[in-house]
């Protein structure tokens, strides 16, 4: 390892004993060799430590909380001990395939202006799939007003970005942090995706209460409302339940086709007037939101030649015209997105 890492990788570690190994060999098998390697011990009770000071790379930094703080201090204090200029996001279940840091490094030499750098990831596990995410940083940006479009352990981010925002991680978003600091972060720098799969993105079957899922459906709608307020839109209450519906996909009233015909007119003219995002991915993510929510909720008595009149009134409104000879059914793939 060079005097001065040029990456210091964060991976915070809870009770990680069954997975630990996977993901640090991982990272010690990167292409790429010029970083260092903070692992955080946040006060696990099983046999984490043991495994960590197993391995005796010169390139890993171990250190150890004095209790159990939790993620977000546990992630502020690895940045605010790294030495790189760059910061590596890493979980303790997740798996970096071996050229993840050269390929994001390249992005980073090659562009000056983006600050943060993440990638398509594999899901294993509960769930098997190829995430795909919006590549550039206009579609990005975009999707952050729907969701967040950034996975956090594949994460890259140049420190000093991190630095300007004042704070690190917001202890007030457990659970949601990475998509909080996104929206920040879109305020003063560029974001990108690779379009490759470097990640490994373990999905666990976990139960999670009915009171914590409520609470974290609750800050996730708080972050989305500060990315409105960011895109230069402050939703009215009836505004703020129609796009909470469309993209919770759980709403508890029955919205219709002109109200959301309303909504997506004006984000579409607040785009036309300061071109903050891109077009064409507001207008489709719109089209595929507004889609998905009627197709869940769709009852007895809606049919499919009734949808079909709904979507072809929006298709016209937003300038899909092209798509409106295509009826309900043809619209079924965009019902999970």
């Amino acid at each position: 390892m060079n005097h001065k890492a040029l990456i210091s990788v964060v991976m915070p570690v809870y009770n990680g004993e069954k997975y630990l190994r996977e993901a640090i060999e991982s990272i010690l098998n990167q292409t790429y060799e010029n970083y260092e390697f903070l692992i955080i011990n946040d006060g696990s009770a099983d046999e984490s430590e043991n495994i960590i000071n197993s391995y005796k790379d010169n390139r890993i930094v171990y250190v150890k909380n004095d209790r159990n703080y939790g993620l977000i201090y546990t992630l502020n204090r690895g940045i605010n001990l790294s030495k790189g200029e760059f910061i590596g996001r890493m979980d303790a279940d997740d798996i970096s395939l071996p050229a993840r840091f050269e390929k994001q490094m390249n992005i980073f030499k090659k562009n000056p202006d983006i600050g943060v750098c993440g990638c398509w990831a594999q899901f294993f596990g509960k769930v098997e799939k190829l995430l795909k995410l919006p590549v550039e940083d206009e579609k990005i940006k975009a999707y952050l007003l729907f969701g967040n479009p950034i996975i956090h352990s594949a994460v890259m981010m140049r420190k000093s970005v991190l630095m300007q925002t004042g704070s690190l991680y917001n202890s007030d978003f457990h659970t949601i942090e990475d998509y909080e600091l996104w929206v920040r972060l879109a305020l003063t720098t560029r974001f990108y995706n690779i379009p490759k799969k470097l990640v490994r993105y373990r999905v666990h079957d976990v139960s999670v209460s009915n009171s914590l899922q409520e609470q974290q459906k609750k800050m996730f709608n708080s972050v989305n409302l500060l990315a409105l307020k960011n895109f230069g839109i402050e939703p009215s209450i009836e505004e703020k339940g129609l796009h909470f519906a469309i993209i919770n996909r759980t709403p508890t009233i029955k919205y219709d086709d002109k109200q959301m015909r309303m909504w997506a007119g004006k984000l579409i003219s607040q785009n036309e007037k300061f071109l903050t995002v891109d077009m064409m991915e507001l207008k489709s993510l719109l089209i595929r939101k507004w889609f998905s929510y009627l197709y869940r909720h769709k009852n007895t008595s809606q049919n499919s030649i009734s949808l079909t009149i709904k979507l072809k009134r929006y298709l016209i409104l937003i300038g899909f015209q092209g798509l409106i000879s295509l009826g309900f059914s043809k619209f079924v793939k965009f019902r999970h997105l």
